[in-house]
């Protein structure tokens, strides 16, 4: 046995579970030990502990969605529109935050783009 059992479960060395219903402990498979090592932990406040697609973790509470839809019509995560001209290459969606987030967002910038004739309207340069 390369990892650990616990409770009659198997788990490969170095797996992440969580060890309690509600999402408060979790515990790694430690090689060495063959032992889960458990520690403090919680979901983020955007976050739910609940069981999807058969896996117990912290899942987002809500769901966003980004549209792009002809030319130059554009909607991003939080809901604002925005029209952009050109043939560039856009960057559709991004990480935006660090340490691993899941968090992702349209980055939309007037400081990047180039206003065009119509107000309202922008041709971007770099995105």
């Amino acid at each position: 046995i390369c990892g650990c059992t616990s409770n009659g479960q198997y788990y490969k060395p170095d797996q992440t579970i969580w060890g309690n219903d509600q999402c408060t402990k979790k515990c790694r498979c430690n090689p060495l030990t063959k032992k889960l090592d458990c520690v403090r932990a919680k979901c983020k406040a955007s976050e739910t502990c609940k069981v999807l697609k058969g896996v117990r973790g912290c899942h987002p509470v809500s769901y966003a969605t980004c549209r792009a839809s002809g030319d130059p019509h554009y909607k991003t995560f939080d809901g604002k529109t925005y029209d952009f001209m050109g043939t560039c290459v856009y960057r559709f969606s991004a990480r935006i935050s660090a340490c691993g987030s899941r968090t992702i967002g349209a980055v939309v910038s007037p400081s990047l783009c180039q206003h065009v004739q119509r107000p309202g309207v922008w041709a971007v340069r770099r995105l």
